[in-house]
């Protein structure tokens, strides 16, 4: 089985599906995996189903609330929230 096409994006790429801008999100700056403090390395720097992931850390459920979503063929985007259950 081959793996899917991985899309690569910059921040403003990504910023731009949902805000004018990344600035008003708060301060990025990029990071390797291994730079990542735990936590967020399990959290974030993983090739899994981020709800799954985020279940586990927490054992608990977590309901997947959208918040905007958008279709541009091949993409769909979204902006979700994860609540604990």
């Amino acid at each position: 089985m081959t793996s899917p096409p991985t899309a690569q994006f910059d921040l403003a790429d990504l910023v731009a599906e949902f805000y004018q801008s990344p600035e008003g999100l708060g301060q990025v700056e990029p990071l390797s995996a291994a730079q990542m403090p735990e936590p967020f390395r399990s959290l974030l720097a993983h090739n899994h189903h981020m709800t799954v992931t985020v279940e586990k850390f927490h054992g608990s459920l977590v309901d997947v609330r959208v918040i905007q979503h958008k279709h541009h063929e091949p993409w769909y985007s979204r902006e979700i929230l994860l609540v604990k259950s």
